[in-house]
């Protein structure tokens, strides 16, 4: 149980991190 909590938040933090990273290279171009 503890594992599928951790890979949830791995998951949501992921996702966090794609969307940070998108929005940054939308402003570069």
């Amino acid at each position: 149980m503890l594992l599928i909590i951790h890979i949830t938040l791995n998951d949501e933090s992921l996702r966090i991190f794609k969307n940070q990273f998108g929005r940054w290279s939308k402003k570069s171009q």
